[in-house]
């Protein structure tokens, strides 16, 4: 599998930092292919640790799951793997004995029960993945890139917290991201996927 990413992390290092429970796993091996060594921002943890949620959320409504059985892997040790266990209504945490989980869990799957044992649910596990690698390439792009004056910009997303509104948005002619843009209430309530914004006087306006 190839990535076109120029960043590597020093899993160890973080790890012992405050709040390295953000941190992202499922990215291990796509970080471990590259060359130099960069920090993650504490907003882009929270960033990703907010999105995990949403999609856990959604695919535990979705499929009308009881409380408590929707499981994020976080760190396997030698007997027990320590879960992150999402509910419609926020998470906990659990350790979760190893023997009773398939035998090539990872860092990063989604588990659930079904028909008495826990199984990966891959198409959530995929969907996480390939969001926690969208926020790691849009640290690739500067903030200045989507604060040009005039320019009208796609918005690719928008926080579920619209206490602390934020939205996401795409270069369309490059493809090029920019996640979690703080905004305003009233801008928060008009936009929605594929709604386009412009720059204009030092802050983003509504246009369709």
């Amino acid at each position: 599998m190839n990535f076109d990413i120029t960043e590597i992390i020093n899993f160890e290092r973080i790890f012992s930092l405050e709040g390295y429970g953000e941190t992202l796993d499922t990215l291990k091996e796509y970080i471990e292919r590259i060359d130099e060594e960069v920090k993650i921002p504490r907003a882009t943890r929270t960033l990703i640790s907010d999105s995990i949620a949403e999609i856990m959320k959604k695919y535990i409504s979705e499929n009308r799951l009881e409380e408590g059985c929707c499981y994020y892997v976080k760190n396997i040790g030698n007997n027990i793997c320590f879960v992150h266990v999402y509910s419609s209504t926020g998470k906990s945490f659990k350790n979760l004995d190893l023997a009773m989980l398939p035998s090539d869990i990872k860092n990063g799957d989604v588990i659930v029960m079904k028909d008495g044992k826990y199984v990966v649910e891959q198409s959530v596990t995929d969907e996480i993945y390939l969001t926690e690698k969208r926020i790691m390439d849009s640290l690739k792009n500067s903030i200045e890139l989507f604060r040009k004056e005039g320019t009208e910009y796609f918005v690719c997303g928008k926080s579920d917290d619209s206490k602390n509104p934020k939205m996401n948005l795409r270069i369309e002619d490059t493809n090029q991201e920019f996640w979690g843009i703080e905004i305003g209430e009233e801008l928060y309530n008009k936009i929605k996927f594929g709604s386009k914004v412009k720059y204009e006087s030092g802050k983003y306006i509504f246009v369709s």
